[in-house]
């Protein structure tokens, strides 16, 4: 199973775009290192991971849906 940690990682680097020494700069205690392990992580299991984000998606949509 996907940590959300990956995830936000790979959300922050792939969709809006930061780089890895922005994504340690946005997060004490994340090294570069850790960052980089997520983003090799990602791409070695991304059918994993983006259908984890999917299904996070969805689900945030639905709420957003029932609560209007």
């Amino acid at each position: 199973m996907v940590t959300k940690a990956v995830e936000h990682i790979v959300l922050e680097y792939e969709r809006l775009g930061w780089t890895p020494d922005q994504i340690c700069d946005a997060h004490s205690g994340l090294t570069l290192a850790d960052v980089h392990a997520a983003i090799t992580y990602y791409y070695d299991h991304r059918d994993e991971i983006d259908n984890a984000i999917q299904r996070d998606e969805k689900f945030v949509n639905r709420l957003r849906r029932s609560l209007s």
